[in-house]
């Protein structure tokens, strides 16, 4: 895919880094030089360039990009970009917020989605898009691709995704946790009252957890990798477990 990435601050320097890592084509703006000369060579092409000027921005062939990710922290110049995007009936434009009230305005505006960072991570949002445009199937057939439940080990306990490094670790990605939590009937009551109705929990999936989610001890991770990374991380849990 083609990404283009307006501002180089933590946040658009984070999904930068995930795309380039995955191997899309990444180009990142910023006016700020410094930011510039600190992402250059990380990125397939990053560009001093003061996005609220529309004929700068439009000599990027703005149509040319699969996803345009707008990550200006200061709201003004947020603002005049999203309209030069949207008056450029540019699609896929994703746009982070800094406030409730800028994510509102953002909205209004049109553009595809409001990201706010304190809510969703770049790496999750990066992913989710990813596995977004490709199929599955195809994937899995192809490029010796694969998915598989396993279930996570001692160590694993009360540590979150972020610190257990998964992806960088063993190559493989969360989809997702699979979690048995205890059912709440009306009353209030926890499983040990369900359970003589035969009610003791149920089973709830967490899509696309982000890097701050804790595993539990009987967490089952759902995760995506190639043959060779998922039975290399599947060796490891067994060792742990027994």
């Amino acid at each position: 895919m083609n990404i283009l990435i307006i501002g180089a601050g933590r946040f658009g320097k984070s999904l930068a880094e995930v795309f380039m890592r995955e191997n899309h084509t990444v180009v990142v703006v910023d006016k700020d030089e410094n930011k510039i000369k600190g992402i250059e060579d990380k990125v397939s092409q990053a560009v001093i360039l003061d996005s609220t000027d529309e004929d700068a921005l439009t000599q990027l062939n703005l149509e040319d990009f699969d996803y345009v990710f707008l990550c200006i922290s200061e709201i003004s110049a947020s603002i005049l970009t999203a309209q030069i995007l949207q008056d450029r009936k540019i699609k896929n434009v994703y746009a982070k917020a800094s406030n409730e009230v800028h994510a509102r305005i953002l909205s209004r505006l049109g553009v595809a989605k409001v990201i706010q960072p304190e809510k969703q991570s770049a790496e999750r949002l990066a992913l989710s898009i990813m596995l977004g445009t490709i199929e599955l199937a195809d994937l899995l057939k192809r490029k010796n691709f694969m998915v598989s439940a396993i279930d996570v080990p001692r160590d694993f306990q009360k540590k979150s995704l972020g610190e257990l490094e998964i992806k960088k670790k063993f190559g493989v990605y969360v989809l997702a946790v699979e979690r048995n939590e205890p059912v709440v009937l009306e009353d209030g009551a926890k499983a040990e009252s369900a359970a003589k109705i035969g009610l003791s929990s149920k089973t709830v999936t967490y899509v696309l957890p982000d890097a701050n989610f804790e595993i539990e001890r009987t967490d089952r991770l759902i995760v995506i990798g190639t043959r060779e990374n998922i039975e290399k991380f599947r060796e490891y849990v067994s060792k742990e477990i027994e």
